[in-house]
């Protein structure tokens, strides 16, 4: 598995962004303050944080725009009035 392979503050950074997609696509948590939150981190391009999206993608390889995209894609595949099942869904391995 990739995640394996990955030093520790670069698995630090995957599953950031993991919990962020997660949260941000959860049809059950889009009208909390929190998924606000994660979506406006996702959609920022600051860099000066060193946990801002696009560092965080840029530490594991990513384009941010390609996951801003399918982030996107996928939300919008999901109805609002299904609600996704409470417990934590890993990302695909491999990224």
């Amino acid at each position: 598995m990739i995640r394996n392979r990955l030093s520790p503050e670069r698995r630090l950074m995957l599953a950031i962004l993991e919990d962020a997609m997660l949260i941000a696509r959860s049809a059950a948590a889009r009208s909390t303050r929190l998924a606000r939150e994660t979506e406006a981190w996702i959609n920022d391009d600051d860099r000066t944080w060193l946990f801002a999206f696009r560092n965080v993608c840029d530490a594991l390889d990513l384009d941010a725009d390609a996951v801003r995209r399918q982030f996107r894609a996928e939300r919008a595949r999901t109805l609002p009035a299904a609600p996704e099942p409470r417990a934590v869904r890993a990302l695909a391995a491999g990224g």
